[in-house]
């Protein structure tokens, strides 16, 4: 996923804190191997555009690129 982002990538967090791209993908790599299969995940592809979509109880998160 690394290779679809941005270099000037950030995510800011539901508390409020920001991420740069290689701390969110840490953080996305700790959610992925925490086993929890609770998470929704959905992925979807306009021509040069792809967008994930992910939710979990009342978290959510999307990332676009293209």
């Amino acid at each position: 996923m690394g290779n679809l982002l941005d270099t000037e990538f950030t995510w800011t967090d539901a508390q409020g804190k920001a991420y740069t791209k290689s701390e969110a993908l840490t953080e996305l790599a700790k959610l992925k191997g925490s086993g929890d299969t609770d998470a929704k995940v959905e992925q979807r592809s306009y021509g040069q555009v792809v967008a994930v979509m992910a939710s979990h109880g009342k978290a959510y998160a999307f990332a676009g690129c293209g």
